[in-house]
């Protein structure tokens, strides 16, 4: 994970809590909120409000999202909190998630072997079971 929410996060999952065990929690809402309480991570070229979005780009640095991409926006609406983003490989195009910012993401099982890319911090989360859901973001075109 290259950036993270960790505190906001925390006190979103207790105020769940809080509201569970109080019994302020409709089954309609818990119907509409498939996923509530569920945390989960999204890649670092996602754009995630308040987290670095560099691309794996020295150029970008210092850049975080000012809002949530539209698939963060629903994942959230149906109750996930979202952790953090992890580590890509620059631009999401080449085959290992290593870029000159984060460095080379590596497996958590066998540290000299990489875990892919674009999407290898997501893999490693996975692998390592840091988090029960990793999204990314296929763009899927139509060809005529």
């Amino acid at each position: 994970m290259v950036d993270n929410r960790f505190s906001e996060a925390l006190t979103e999952a207790r105020q769940i809590d809080e509201r569970i065990k109080a019994g302020n929690i409709s089954d309609k809402e818990f119907s509409e909120k498939p996923f509530l309480g569920v945390p989960f991570t999204s890649k670092e070229s996602t754009y995630c409000k308040g987290l670095s979005v560099t691309f794996g780009l020295k150029t970008r640095l210092n850049y975080k999202a000012d809002f949530d991409a539209d698939y963060i926006k629903a994942f959230k609406k149906a109750g996930g909190i979202l952790l953090g983003v992890t580590n890509i490989s620059q631009f999401n195009l080449w085959p290992e998630s290593d870029n000159p910012i984060y460095g080379l993401t590596k497996n958590p099982y066998d540290i000299t072997r990489t875990v892919g890319g674009s999407a290898g911090g997501e893999a490693c989360m996975l692998a390592a079971a840091a988090t029960p859901i990793g999204l990314v973001h296929v763009i899927i075109s139509k060809v005529s």
